[in-house]
C-alpha cells in the first residue's frame, strides 16, 4: 500500500504535468455545470443565500423606470427582487449558462426584460454608454481571469449612468474549506484518475476591501461594504453532498476526474462533527460603489 507521502508526491506531479498541457476547465465547463444544476439551484442555492442579495438590494435605490443590467444573471433572482423593489424599464441578463437562462425565461416573462447567454466580457462591450442605474454581479467574480477584472469595471462605469450603482456579492477566501478539502483529498487518493485541474480558490478575493480596492482603481465610489458568512448545517453527509450536487457550489470541477463512484468518496472525506452532521460554511463579501 502507497504511503501517504508517495500518494501526494504523485498528486503533485500529475497535477504539474496537467497544467503545463494547458488540462485546465475552461469557461466552458462552468457553464456545462451549471447547465446541470439549473433546475434545483433556486431550492438548493438562493433558499440558502438569496437573503444575502437581498439584503445588498436592500441598500440601493430603484428609482421609477430604472435600467438594471444583472451580470451572471442564474436563474433571474436579482431580477425578480429588483422588479419587486420598484417599476423597471429595462432589465438585461447576462448569462453564460444555457440552462441558467431557459430557467430565468420560465420564470421571468416580461417583455420589459431580456435575457443573453453569453461570455460577460463580450456581451458588456455590445451595450449602449451610460444606459443603466444599476449594474448587479452575484457570486461569479472569481469566474473572471484577474487581468480581465479591470476591463470588467472598467465596462460597467461606462454603461452606468452618471450617480448610477454596481452592486457585486462574490464568494472570498475560506468559503466552503471543508468542501475543497475533501475534494482534494480525492484527488489525491486517485491522482491517476484526474483529467484536468481547476483554479479552485485562486481567483476569490481576500474581503470587501479588495473589491473597494478594484472599484477605486476604475474611478468609481465606494459606498459600503461588508463580509459575510452563512452556516449550512446537514444531517449527515449524503445530505451535504446532495446540496453540493444540486446548488452549483463545485461548478467547474464535475469532470475533472473519471471516477465512477467520486461523490461517494468524497462523502467519507468532508469532516463530520462528533454527531456526524456536517456544517458547510459560505463566506462572501459585498462591495456597491457609485459613478
Amino acid at each position: 500500500m502507497e504511503s501517504s507521502l508517495i500518494k501526494r508526491i504523485k498528486f503533485y506531479l500529475k497535477i504539474s504535468v496537467l497544467f503545463l498541457k494547458g488540462r485546465q476547465a475552461r469557461n466552458e465547463e462552468y457553464f456545462k455545470d451549471y447547465d446541470t444544476v439549473s433546475e434545483t439551484y433556486d431550492s438548493c442555492w438562493a433558499d440558502k443565500m438569496g437573503k444575502h442579495e437581498e439584503e445588498m438590494l436592500n441598500k440601493l435605490l430603484f428609482p421609477d423606470g430604472f435600467n438594471l443590467l444583472d451580470l451572471a444573471c442564474g436563474t433571474g433572482f436579482i431580477i425578480t427582487e429588483a422588479m419587486r423593489r420598484g417599476k423597471p424599464s429595462n432589465i438585461t441578463g447576462i448569462d453564460g449558462s444555457e440552462g441558467m437562462i431557459a430557467r430565468a425565461s420560465k420564470k421571468i416573462v416580461d417583455n420589459r426584460v431580456r435575457f443573453i447567454k453569453g461570455d460577460i466580457l463580450e456581451e458588456i462591450r455590445k451595450l449602449p454608454d451610460e444606459y443603466f442605474d444599476i449594474v448587479s454581479f452575484g457570486w461569479a467574480l472569481s469566474y473572471i481571469d484577474k487581468r480581465n477584472r479591470g476591463i470588467l469595471i472598467e465596462n460597467i462605469r461606462r454603461v452606468l449612468k452618471p450617480g448610477g450603482c454596481l452592486a457585486v456579492i462574490a464568494n472570498r477566501k475560506g468559503t466552503i474549506d471543508n468542501v475543497e478539502k475533501a475534494y482534494l483529498e480525492v484527488m489525491e487518493e486517485h491522482s491517476s484518475r484526474i483529467n484536468k485541474i481547476s483554479d479552485m480558490g485562486i481567483g476569490l478575493i481576500k474581503d470587501h476591501k479588495e473589491l473597494k480596492k478594484m472599484f477605486l482603481e476604475e474611478n468609481l465610489i465606494w459606498y459600503d461594504g461588508w463580509d459575510g458568512e452563512e452556516e449550512i448545517l446537514f444531517n449527515n453527509s449524503d445530505d451535504a453532498v446532495s446540496w453540493i450536487r444540486k446548488c452549483g457550489a463545485l461548478a467547474g470541477t464535475f469532470e475533472l476526474m473519471e471516477l465512477d463512484n467520486f461523490w461517494e468518496e468524497f462523502g467519507k472525506k468532508i469532516n463530520k462533527n462528533n454527531n456526524g452532521k456536517v456544517i458547510i460554511t459560505h463566506r462572501f463579501s459585498v462591495g456597491i460603489a457609485k459613478k
